[in-house]
């Protein structure tokens, strides 16, 4: 038999692959350990491995590998008849095709697709390859990503680097509790409580940032919607052909959202509730007056119609007790639905009235070329919409004074 490294982590995160095979086929994603956690044993050729340790995952030493040479950052390697390696501190064992390590970070040498799956950790994430369609990645600290993300998500406590850039398609999505960094940006969602930097440009994104989006050197903004409370900084805002180009600054993005989707919650629960209410009074009036829906009082809609049951319901026709029924059905529909409503309203309320620090008045867009025809600005209350060209411009906020009733957004040339 060759050189045999035995591994002992735990099996259901090592996955079945060929004594052959690369260690990082065995170990695609890194493994949480504790210091001084055994991580296998190495059993040298014509050694016969300890019962204990037969049904474990096996792997075979290339021809003029060592387990020395096997056993990298963060590892020792014991002495013995059956050397161990061991972890030297707390963190994640990953895998290189022919060397392990153990660091502080979860480090992934390759690619994460569904087949390896998503990551889910506290602690902070490097990726050296790529994030392909429908991986999650979740982090309690930074996270960052030197291949493409395609159509991935990524929540992070912390910040987020995306080297590779993010082409988001329909549902990929970055959102950092910190800053953002990304090389270029096409479709998709970003979010940061920080500062977005791009250092490409960004096409049909929608874009929340709480502090200031920049988009450096010769990076454009074309298409989708920006909200960013401190401003904007780009090379050149929409396009030639006028494609719609929303920027929005000086609100809190996130309370922005919030507010709308309370929101739209709201009015889509106000039709199912008067909805629900149409049904019941059909139904009343099919019942010839038997019951009354009373939306003020619905607790004695339902006993009217529990109570017409009780007293009628052996004298009346089948038709008659499905609608009595029916009747019933719809009040409780009713009273669920109302009492989503109320708490629905409750939250547009609080996010409405939440304290962000009010609107930032100091927010401006800077075009360091060009603004398109096409693009829309919002400050507050004001809205600007440009129906020509405009270079090196500045766009700023102007509160009403004096003989202005409105608010509007100025320009500045820069």
């Amino acid at each position: 038999m060759p050189n045999i490294l035995v591994l002992t982590l735990p099996p259901e995160h090592i996955k079945a692959a060929g004594p052959t095979d690369p260690l990082s086929a065995i170990i695609p994603l890194p493994i949480s350990v504790e210091a001084q956690q055994p991580i296998g044993i190495y059993v040298e050729e014509g050694k016969e491995i300890p019962d204990e340790f037969r049904s474990a995952v096996k792997w075979q030493l290339p021809a003029g590998i060592t387990a020395r040479e096997v056993a990298g950052e963060g590892m020792a390697l014991s002495q013995g008849e059956y050397p161990m390696l061991t972890a030297l501190k707390k963190g994640f064992v990953s895998a290189t095709e022919k060397k392990l390590k153990v660091a502080g970070i979860y480090e992934v040498t390759r690619d994460i697709n569904s087949r390896t799956g998503g990551v889910e950790t506290a602690g902070s994430v490097l990726v050296h390859g790529s994030l392909s369609q429908g991986v999650t990645i979740i982090s309690g600290g930074d996270v960052e990503v030197r291949g493409l993300i395609d159509d991935a998500n990524i929540t992070a406590a912390g910040s987020i680097v995306a080297k590779g850039g993010f082409s988001g398609g329909e549902k990929g999505k970055l959102a950092a509790g910190k800053d953002l960094y990304c090389q270029f940006v096409q479709q998709g969602t970003l979010e940061a409580h920080g500062n977005i930097v791009v250092d490409g440009s960004i096409m049909n994104a929608n874009i929340l940032c709480g502090k200031k989006l920049v988009v450096r050197g010769n990076g454009f903004l074309v298409g989708g919607k920006v909200i960013a409370r401190e401003g904007v900084e780009v090379n050149r805002i929409g396009s030639e052909a006028a494609v719609v180009t929303e920027l929005e600054v000086g609100g809190n993005p996130f309370q922005l959202i919030a507010i709308e989707e309370a929101n739209d919650s709201v009015q889509k629960l106000e039709k199912e509730l008067a909805t629900v209410a149409g049904m019941a009074q059909h139904v009343s009036k099919q019942l010839g007056g038997m019951v009354r829906f009373d939306a003020s009082d619905l607790p004695t809609s339902l006993f009217t119609a529990a109570e017409a049951m009780r007293q009628q319901g052996p004298s009346l026709s089948d038709d008659k007790k499905e609608d009595l029924n029916k009747f019933g059905s719809s009040i409780m529909s009713y009273m669920k639905v109302q009492s989503r409503l109320e708490q629905e309203r409750k939250e547009l309320a609080g996010a409405a009235g939440e304290d962000t620090g009010g609107f930032y008045a100091k927010a401006k867009v800077t075009v360091a070329k060009i603004a398109h025809p096409g693009t829309i600005i919002k400050m507050a209350t004001a809205v600007l919409r440009l129906d020509r060209e405009q270079e090196r411009v500045s766009f700023y906020y102007k509160p009403a004074s004096g003989d202005e009733k409105y608010a509007e957004i100025g320009m500045g040339y820069i």
